[in-house]
């Protein structure tokens, strides 16, 4: 990556440790379908500051989706029909 596109991206960056994501895995993989759902896991995400680059790309990368049904998997349309 050259310089430039570095510094933009250090620019784009400099106030991103002050957000933070939240993800919640349900305890059943069905429940994924679900609108709602009472029982499973809820992560909160606060990111390093700073965080390489690379190390953003890894942690993006490194998204299971062991616990999404196969049928979603193979399927992705058909979660826009569930609700």
């Amino acid at each position: 990556m050259t310089e430039r596109v570095e510094a933009t991206l250090g620019e784009l960056l400099e106030n991103f440790g002050d957000k933070f994501s939240l993800s919640l895995s349900p305890e059943e993989s069905w429940q994924y379908c679900l609108w709602n759902c009472d029982d499973g896991l809820m992560k909160t995400n606060l990111p390093l500051t700073p965080q390489s680059w690379q190390d953003l790309v890894k942690k993006a990368n490194s998204i299971t989706l062991d616990r999404i049904p196969h049928y979603l998997q193979t399927n992705p349309n058909l979660y826009y029909f569930l609700f």
